[in-house]
C-alpha cells in the first residue's frame, strides 16, 4: 500500500499497516507496540486516533480506486463514523441530519459525482458497494447513535435501485425516518413500499388508503399482483375495528366471498370482543354470497346456538335452491350442492324455527314457481319433506 504521513496535526510520526503481511488489525498490534511503549496512557490514546485518523483515510484512497474490499477493511479497522461515507453520496443523509464531516478532511473529494468524474458505471458500482456496507453494519457496534441515518439512506438506496431487500428492510425493526423516507419513496412511484413505512410508523389508514388507491388504479405500482387479498389479509389481523369497518364495503365490492374474511378469519377472541354478529350480519345484507359465507361461519365454524343464525341460514339456502330450477343454465351441481348443504343443516340443527321456515318455503316456492311459469311444489327437490323431517322446534 506504501506509506502514510499523518496530517500535520498529528505529528511527524510514519506507519507502514501492510508492510508485515498482517492484516490492518495486526498491524495496529505492531504499531501499537512499536510506537506505545513507555507512553503516557494520554499520549497512547492520541496515538490510537492518530492511527485510526490514517487508516480511514487509507480506506478512502483504496474506496477511490474501486477496491472496496480492501476500503471495508480499513474503515472497520478505523472505526470510520459511517455518515463520513455516505455524505460522499448526494441526497442520502437525511435532512435532519446534523452531521458534518471531519476537520482536516480524510479525501479530497465533495462528492461521488466528483470523485467518480461523472461515470455512471462507476457510480453504480459505488452505490452497490454502500448497499452492501451499510446492510453489514447497521446491526454491529458501528451503527450505534446512527441508526436513523444508516437505515434512511439504506432505504433511498434499495429505493433507486429498485432492490426486493427494500420490503424486507421495511417489514423488520428499523429506523428510516419517516418524513425522508416517505418523500423517496413518493418521488420513485414506491406505493406499496411507502403503505408498509406507514404501517411500520403505526399510520395503517394511511397505508390502506394509499393500497386502496393502487388496487383502484388511481395510482401504478405493480409491486404486489395481489395487492387486494394482500389489504383483506391486513384488514384481517388489524387492531383497529374503525379502519376494518370503513372498507368492508369496498373489500366486498370487489368481491363478496373474499372480502368476508375480513369478519370469519378474524382471531375469535377478537370477533368475541370487537366486532358484533349482528352488526356485522347487517352489513352483508347488500351481499348474499358473503352473508351465506359468515352465517356458515358462525353455525358450523364457530358452532355459535343462536336460533336466528341457524334459521337465516336455512332461508338463503332454501332461496338459492329455489332460484334455480334444475337443469337451468347448466346449474345442477350448484343447485345440489345447496341442497345438500340445506338437507345437512335441517338434519344436524335443533334450533331453526320449522313453522317460520315452511312459511319462508311456501312464499318463495309459490315467486319462484311464477318466474318459471308453473312447476312442482317444490320442483322436485324434496325439499319439503327434509321440512317435515327436520328435528327443529317451532
Amino acid at each position: 500500500m506504501g506509506s502514510f504521513r499523518a496530517p500535520r496535526d498529528a505529528g511527524d510520526v510514519h506507519i507502514r499497516p501492510s508492510t508485515r503481511g498482517g492484516s490492518n488489525r495486526e498491524s495496529q498490534g505492531v504499531w501499537e507496540e512499536e510506537h506505545g511503549a513507555g507512553q503516557s496512557d494520554e499520549t497512547c490514546l492520541s496515538l490510537q486516533v492518530m492511527y485510526r485518523r490514517i487508516l480511514q483515510q487509507a480506506g478512502f484512497i483504496q474506496f477511490a480506486q474501486l477496491q472496496f474490499l480492501e476500503a471495508k477493511e480499513l474503515f472497520r479497522s478505523g472505526q470510520l463514523d459511517v455518515r463520513e461515507l455516505i455524505s460522499l453520496y448526494p441526497f442520502l443523509l437525511p435532512t435532519s441530519s446534523s452531521f458534518t464531516r471531519s476537520h482536516p478532511p480524510l479525501h479530497e473529494f465533495a462528492d461521488l459525482n466528483q470523485l467518480t468524474q461523472g461515470d455512471q458505471e462507476k457510480v453504480a458500482k459505488c452505490k452497490r458497494f454502500l448497499m452492501s456496507y451499510l446492510n453489514e453494519v447497521r446491526s454491529t457496534e458501528v451503527a450505534n447513535g446512527y441508526k436513523e441515518d444508516i437505515d434512511t439512506a439504506l432505504l433511498k438506496l434499495y429505493t433507486e435501485a429498485d432492490h426486493d431487500s427494500l420490503l424486507d428492510l421495511l417489514v423488520t425493526e428499523n429506523f428510516c425516518l419517516l418524513t425522508d423516507s416517505a418523500a423517496w419513496l413518493e418521488k420513485h412511484k414506491k406505493y406499496f413500499a411507502l403503505g408498509l413505512l406507514y404501517h411500520y410508523n403505526h399510520q395503517d389508514a394511511a397505508a390502506v388508503q394509499l393500497w386502496v388507491s393502487i388496487v383502484n388504479g388511481d395510482i401504478h405500482d405493480s409491486t404486489r399482483s395481489d395487492l387486494y387479498e394482500y389489504i383483506v389479509d391486513f384488514l384481517t389481523y388489524s387492531l383497529d375495528p374503525d379502519l376494518v369497518w370503513h372498507y368492508a364495503d369496498w373489500v366486498l365490492q370487489k368481491n363478496p366471498e373474499v372480502g368476508v374474511q375480513v369478519f370469519t378469519k378474524r382471531p375469535v377472541d377478537e370477533q368475541q370482543s370487537r366486532f358484533n354478529p349482528d352488526d356485522i350480519i347487517s352489513c352483508l345484507k347488500k351481499y348474499p354470497q358473503a352473508l351465506v359465507k359468515y352465517l356458515e361461519h358462525l353455525v358450523t365454524d364457530r358452532r355459535l346456538q343462536k336460533e336466528e343464525y341457524h334459521t337465516h341460514l336455512a332461508v338463503l339456502y332454501l332461496d338459492e335452491v329455489l332460484q334455480q330450477r334444475p337443469g337451468a343454465n347448466g346449474k345442477d351441481a350448484e343447485v345440489t350442492e345447496t341442497q345438500a348443504k340445506l338437507r345437512r343443516l335441517l338434519q344436524k340443527s335443533d334450533l331453526y324455527r320449522v313453522h317460520f321456515l315452511l312459511g319462508e318455503w311456501i312464499s318463495l316456492d309459490k315467486r319462484h314457481r311464477r318466474g318459471w311459469g308453473g312447476g312442482g311444489r317444490d320442483g322436485g327437490l324434496g325439499i319439503s319433506s327434509s321440512l317435515f323431517g327436520g328435528r327443529g322446534g317451532s
